[in-house]
């Protein structure tokens, strides 16, 4: 990543250099420069429903890119996982940016669990 924060495919060019060079843009993960990520968590809808960061937490056995599945929904332990995801979320896959303050809210009060609450317009996090 550049100092101005653009994203480079894996020969080092910026998306209009790749453009102006004939070619098709994909960002490289390599060229990432992890000091300018902000941390994010996603609520996410692809083969099951789970969420998943970009962040590290200090003290937690949970590496960065660790996924945690919505109680039936993991497609390797739940038979009807598709068909909760569908009601949950619809039959779509999609994704939503939970805030991380969420998450650091439950480490601090100690949740034993980590629930959302959704609408068609919002998310809500379930604090009792």
């Amino acid at each position: 990543m550049l100092s101005g924060g653009a994203l480079l495919n894996a020969e080092g060019q910026t998306e209009e250099e790749a453009r102006k060079a004939g070619r098709v843009f994909f960002p490289s993960s390599s060229k990432i420069a992890s000091t300018h990520l902000v941390p994010k968590v996603l609520l996410a809808h692809s083969h099951g429903v789970y969420l998943i960061t970009n962040a590290e937490l200090e003290g937690s056995p949970a590496s960065r890119d660790t996924v945690a599945y919505a109680q039936g929904m993991n497609p390797k332990l739940d038979e009807d996982w598709d068909y909760a995801c569908d009601a949950a979320l619809g039959g779509s896959d999609c994704s939503y940016t939970i805030p991380v303050e969420w998450l650091e809210l439950a480490v601090e009060q100690g949740f034993q669990e980590f629930r959302l609450r959704m609408s068609e317009t919002k998310i809500k996090l379930v604090t009792k």
